[in-house]
């Protein structure tokens, strides 16, 4: 078992290696994901290519949105397992998953109804936008992101702070 992080404590240049190096390699196979489907959409056309690059930004607005419940929600229930404090670690593990539930509806209602119009304001022309919303459609069709949202939440947590809050759930 490793020794836990003392962020005030410890040399920083340990603390970059066990903090920084496992979100970029977290955000290094994000990228990788997109760089494979533009491998293949390449392949298909470059009409596919077009679709699939200018739904990149709204694929990482997704990702950013996503991650920034995440952070901001581990943070408070960190906060809280410091201070020792059951209550606020429990509301504030709710209200992330209750705000990332409704972030994901609010983002899928937009994806799916605003998204053709989204794009033509992109300057797509109405073969790439209809290429757009087969890739799109499908995120956004994902059952309101909270697969993506648990995962996040259970992926930025640092291990110790889920230790903590299994203690405090269960």
């Amino acid at each position: 078992m490793s020794k836990p992080l003392n962020l005030i404590k410890d040399p920083i240049g340990p603390l970059l290696k066990k903090i920084a190096i496992p979100a970029s390699v977290g955000t290094l196979f994000q990228t990788l994901f997109n760089i494979v489907d533009t491998f293949f959409a390449g392949k298909i056309s470059p009409e596919a290519l077009s679709a699939l690059a200018k739904s990149f930004p709204i694929y990482f607005i997704i990702i950013a949105a996503c991650v920034g419940v995440t952070v901001g929600g581990t943070s408070l229930i960190a906060n809280s397992i410091g201070e020792n404090n059951k209550k606020n670690v429990l509301i504030y593990f709710a209200q992330t998953i209750v705000f990332g539930i409704i972030l994901s509806a609010f983002i899928t209602f937009v994806g799916l109804y605003f998204a053709p119009d989204i794009f033509l304001m992109m300057g797509s022309s109405k073969e790439v936008v209809n290429l757009r919303l087969q890739y799109t459609n499908i995120i956004f069709s994902d059952p309101l992101f909270l697969y993506l949202l648990l995962r996040l939440i259970l992926y930025y947590m640092p291990k110790e702070t889920l230790k903590h809050l299994e203690m405090f759930l269960f």
